[in-house]
């Protein structure tokens, strides 16, 4: 009862601007890279869905927080059971999902939290592939590789940035090298805000960059992509999904 409390009271100062600099220090962040329980259509009719599943390893409820932003929040925090695993949490704002979403969660309740999130084409039925969903300690600040990713013409290949703090104007160098090392493209871009942002709360979602993939003119090669921050304390975090063009068969690349 003690711990359920101090959870409703520190999502009441989540929501006031003037606490959230008292509050840091208790508070953890997940990102979540993708989050589209209703279905998100792409191309040649596909239809893909995420599958969030939540495990609660502790002995007590833990509740996990769906934004920071006053007078825009669901009116409940989501609270779930001890040794409980929930599939689908409604954690609100689903719009906001197909570029990511950001959820919170006090720091005595982070070692007890474990997520799993899966994304497939429903309509065909695909294979699901697994999504890391990233905790805190794994966001990046210095420079990020991602290795031996394949560009060929069998498959769709994209690139997804994303600036956990959704700062305006923040931007990233992205660097892509071929199997000897040779430079073949580079080009400094912005994220693009992910429209829910509230200077001096925590964002609901993150700013993002989606990158098509292309290598000319040869097919079947394998890259390397260097991503630095360009911009003063940027934290984020990438993947690549390559989707086949016949099957909509996904295989995740994270770092």
């Amino acid at each position: 009862m003690r711990q359920l409390l101090t959870l409703i009271l520190l999502f009441a100062a989540i929501q006031r601007a003037s606490a959230v600099d008292a509050i840091s220090n208790e508070v953890r962040t997940a990102l979540i890279p993708v989050l589209a329980n209703s279905g998100v259509p792409g191309v040649a009719g596909s239809r893909w869905l995420t599958t969030l599943a939540v495990y609660n390893a502790s002995t007590d409820l833990i509740a996990l927080l769906p934004c920071g932003i006053p007078n825009r929040c669901p009116p409940e925090v989501f609270m779930f059971n001890p040794r409980t695993t929930e599939r689908n949490p409604p954690l609100g704002f689903t719009t906001a999902g197909v570029n990511g979403r950001l959820i919170y969660y006090t720091a005595k309740d982070a070692p007890s939290l474990f997520f799993k999130l899966t994304v497939f084409d429903a309509s065909r039925n695909g294979r699901p592939a697994e999504i890391p969903v990233v905790t805190e300690d794994r966001f990046r600040t210095s420079v990020l590789e991602m290795l031996d990713i394949p560009l060929d013409d069998s498959s769709r290949t994209t690139l997804r940035i994303y600036d956990v703090d959704d700062r305006d104007g923040a931007s990233v160098t992205v660097r892509m090298f071929d199997e000897r090392e040779r430079i073949i493209g580079e080009q400094n871009i912005r994220f693009t805000s992910s429209g829910y942002a509230h200077p001096g709360q925590f964002p609901v979602a993150p700013a993002f960059i989606v990158l098509p993939l292309s290598f000319e003119p040869r097919a079947d090669s394998r890259v390397r992509i260097e991503i630095e921050p360009a911009t003063e304390g940027l934290r984020f975090w990438a993947f690549v999904s390559v989707v086949e063009n016949a099957t909509s068969s996904v295989t995740i690349y994270s770092p």
